[in-house]
């Protein structure tokens, strides 16, 4: 069978020439399909349910495409006013293409400011300094912010970094290469450095070193493969017809990747390199049957479709197993290597097939001759191989016996290989992306996204924020995290700016008066979602070593675990017997006093003593300032006096109204709330004149007022236990 099949080809070689001619040239019009896709979320399976999980949360917030710019000039200060000029001028341009979902920098990030009446919440860098010392001002007011330390700015102030969030329906290695890399050369490389992290960046000099590769392996490769085959032929038919084969191969191969589409990846240099190492084997073996011969007579058709009969079985079995190998890697989960096996085992074929039809039918063509073998490079291997053969022959067992034992000795190691991936250690040492690494692991915390999901009725609970920042607080302590970011520090932060107190509201409703300045900011859509059921925290991991984001998400996974076992429930103290609410008590000094240990090592990286904390906040709940209290009645007359005789009091009076006004709620001081409330609407009335009073203000002036009274309680609270809580830390 294999001699007709033989005698076919070679007598049909114009007919096969011209089919290997047109398959080339149609592979090679695919070429222009090839695209690159470096890309981590393509390589996982997409019916993944941790990435489809993962993948609709990410868009849901468009926080997953991330890419970090990151910036320090070399010869003037970042807050120079002309420094921070372009970086204004390049966050806008940024944020004002399409590409871009949202792009955060010292220029437009948040800052909480106190202003006459009130808060305002506006971008930090609203007005440009005038020179460089109000510039070192602007700086020091930048140092001191949390939410842009390690954010936009680094704590040594050198450095400035731009977050920039791409639209995840668009191309990220296109939009990074196009729009942001140009855009931030354009207005930063004068300055001074500029490095990019983040998957999209990654991706990009990704596909940058591929090309690379590509260019230098291939032919390093051929000119190897040529030097090999001429030494070993001495002549120039055994050096070409060979690396002919796998060249066609490999047009033919990567055609076909551009014809279905296939993205080229990170490992797809290895694959023309792979096709000329292995696929050149088919075609030495095919010429050597053929064309190398003792003697230099010509060959009939009857012997030449013999030769090419007789050496077509073994490139078949050869190329079979090879295919094997490399189809077996149908197995694996990730389609980058799925699509090397896939791919590797048909240019295998591919190399096997032109090796078997290209050479013999070509011999047709040019009329090639056999020639006789020439001694050269291939006496030298044979005198070596020569006497490895006696050796192994002689000393069989003795082999067979170290083989054995050097089995047993090694197999054991099968064992402790560890699973490791770390892209960022893929790349050279001094090239952009690891530098950038380095950089942004040291200044900023880390480039990869770390993102907890919640979803619950409603995000404007004060209790749900106060889960949230447990949570946080928790994240905060993790090695190798940065220190995360939620809407509860926001809510915590506008608190502190409006009221001096960095907690979160006590009610719902004091949640939706500090909602309101942040309404409309464009940070607000990657916490929250505009129903407000769903939210996240958000921070960054220092490494993508599987050995760390292993170990982080072991540890979150206990942790969420734990919390969530079981329903979460809201309990009125007032309504719950005296021992039980002791019991409920010695479970938030727990809990207070591990929220507290998480926020300690998250600042200082050092722990504190638990049960320490523990019974310091027991003791603490058993000392809470008391409205009976000849001192607490007297901080929050004075708070009175004051909220009474201030601008922002809501009703005008006169100094005399004033006074009286005063005078009367005085005795109210320690009254509960639902007998205060009515005594001072009727105080109010009498006092206040009627064409000045209006029943919705009153009532709001009263709530005020029993603030002011919680707010001086706290202030006392925290005068009488600061001191013993201070000494406990580190």
């Amino acid at each position: 069978m294999w001699q007709k099949v033989a005698r076919r080809v070679i007598q049909n070689w114009r007919i096969a020439l011209l089919l290997i001619l047109l398959i080339s040239v149609f592979f090679l019009s695919q070429f222009k399909y090839l695209t690159y896709d470096n890309r981590v979320t393509q390589w996982v399976p997409q019916n993944d349910e941790v990435l489809k999980y993962s993948l609709e949360v990410g868009d849901k917030f468009r926080s997953n495409e991330l890419v970090v710019v990151l910036f320090r000039p070399e010869k003037i200060d970042p807050f120079a006013p002309s420094v921070l000029q372009s970086v204004k001028q390049l966050t806008q341009e940024l944020g004002q293409r399409k590409e871009i979902f949202l792009v955060n920098s010292i220029a437009n990030s948040a800052y909480i400011t106190q202003i006459e009446g009130g808060i305002e919440v506006r971008d930090f860098l609203m007005e440009m300094p005038e020179d460089l010392e109000a510039g070192l001002k602007l700086k020091e007011k930048a140092l001191a912010e949390d939410s842009l330390v390690n954010n936009v700015i680094s704590e040594d102030g050198q450095w400035l970094a731009f977050n920039v969030y791409i639209n995840p329906d668009e191309d990220l290695v296109k939009t990074f290469g196009q729009v942001i890399k140009p855009l931030t050369e354009k207005y930063l490389s004068s300055w001074g450095k500029v490095y990019y992290s983040g998957i999209p960046a990654d991706a990009f000099f990704a596909d940058k070193f591929v090309t690379a590769d590509i260019k230098t392996l291939v032919p390093l490769v051929i000119l190897l493969i040529l030097l090999v085959l001429y030494l070993s032929f001495r002549q120039w038919g055994g050096m070409f017809y060979p690396f002919l084969v796998v060249s066609l191969a490999s047009i033919w191969i990567f055609g076909l990747m551009g014809l279905t589409r296939t993205p080229m990846n990170i490992i797809t240099p290895a694959l023309p390199v792979l096709l000329i190492a292995l696929g050149s084997a088919y075609g030495i073996h095919v010429f050597n049957k053929l064309l190398a011969t003792a003697e230099p007579v010509p060959v009939s058709l009857e012997q030449q479709s013999q030769r090419l009969a007789s050496v077509a079985l073994p490139v078949v079995l050869a190329a079979g197993t090879t295919m094997v190998g490399f189809i077996s890697f149908l197995t694996a989960r990730l389609k980058i290597i799925i699509q090397f096996g896939v791919f590797s085992s048909i240019g295998i074929a591919f190399a096997a097939l032109l090796a078997l039809i290209f050479i013999p039918t070509a011999q047709q063509l040019f009329h090639l001759r056999a020639v006789p073998k020439k001694e050269g490079i291939s006496s030298i291997y044979s005198a070596p191989l020569s006497f490895l053969a006696k050796v192994v022959e002689r000393r069989r067992t003795v082999i067979l016996i170290v083989g054995l034992i050097l089995l047993l000795a090694f197999f054991p190691g099968i064992f402790l290989i560890e699973h490791q991936v770390n892209f960022s250690e893929y790349y050279p040492a001094d090239s952009p992306p690891r530098q950038a690494l380095k950089i942004v692991k040291e200044k900023f915390g880390g480039s990869s996204p770390l993102s907890l999901y919640f979803k619950t009725d409603q995000v404007k609970s004060a209790a749900f924020l106060r889960i949230i920042r447990r949570e946080g607080n928790y994240v905060a302590a993790l090695s190798g995290v940065s220190r995360p970011f939620s809407i509860a520090d926001f809510i915590q932060e506008l608190n502190y700016k409006l009221n001096g107190s960095y907690a979160l509201p006590e009610t719902d409703g004091q949640v939706a008066n500090l909602w309101f300045f942040i309404e409309g900011r464009r940070e607000l859509e990657q916490l929250v979602t505009p129903e407000g059921q769903e939210t996240l925290i958000m921070a960054r991991v220092l490494s993508s070593a599987t050995t760390q984001l292993k170990e982080i998400e072991r540890q979150l996974s206990h942790f969420l675990e734990q919390e969530f076992s079981q329903k979460i429930v809201a309990v009125d103290l007032s309504r719950v017997p005296p021992e039980k609410r002791w019991f409920l008590r010695q479970q938030e000094a727990t809990r207070l006093a591990e929220e507290l240990g998480w926020i300690t090592k998250c600042y200082t990286s050092q722990s504190v003593s638990r049960s320490a904390l523990e019974n310091l906040f027991l003791q603490a709940l058993d000392n809470v300032p008391q409205l009976k209290e000849i001192e607490v009645k007297e901080r929050i007359q004075e708070a009175w006096r004051e909220y009474i005789y201030s601008d922002s009091f809501d009703f005008y009076l006169t100094s005399f109204q004033s006074r009286r006004l005063f005078s009367s709620l005085q005795k109210l001081v320690d009254w509960p709330p639902e007998k205060l409330k009515p005594e001072a609407m009727k105080i109010f009335r009498k006092t206040i004149p009627s064409e000045e009073f209006d029943p919705e203000i009153a009532e709001d002036v009263i709530a005020t007022f029993l603030l002011r009274r919680q707010e001086v309680q706290r202030e006392m609270f925290v005068e009488r236990h600061l001191q013993a809580l201070l000494n406990l830390l580190p």
